[in-house]
């Protein structure tokens, strides 16, 4: 599987690399959101493949991820980091769709440091 999960402190970071499918990033959390997770996500796509990604499967995924919520607390944030400003835009929808489904705070970066300073604000 192209996802690795690392419990960095006070937040989580999902690492995906190589060819990243939307089943193998569904399959991840899920196992991960199921146990005891953090508030804060970082889902970290600098060096995966996102070409597999269609904005026809956001719809349910968003609805399915939604049901985790509750377990990431208040004011729970998911920070989404990608590569291409393609990726980006793709991701931007995506968090347009899962925004109407979860009370998640969803954002879009593309560098990595902007994304935990953001996680980390108070």
């Amino acid at each position: 599987m192209a996802i690795k999960i690392v419990d960095n402190g006070d937040f989580v970071e999902v690492l995906g690399s190589g060819s990243v499918s939307p089943d193998e990033v569904y399959i991840a959390a899920s196992e991960y959101f199921s146990g005891s997770p953090k508030t804060n996500v970082l889902w970290n796509f600098l060096n995966a493949d996102l070409s597999g990604f269609s904005a026809d499967r956001f719809k349910e995924v968003a609805s399915d991820s939604a049901k985790f919520a509750p377990k990431r607390g208040d004011g729970a944030r998911s920070a989404i980091v990608v590569k291409s400003k393609m990726e980006y835009l793709l991701m931007q929808a995506y968090v347009a769709r899962a925004s109407m489904e979860s009370p998640v705070i969803f954002k879009v970066f593309t560098e990595r440091e902007s994304s935990i300073q953001w996680l980390q604000a108070e």
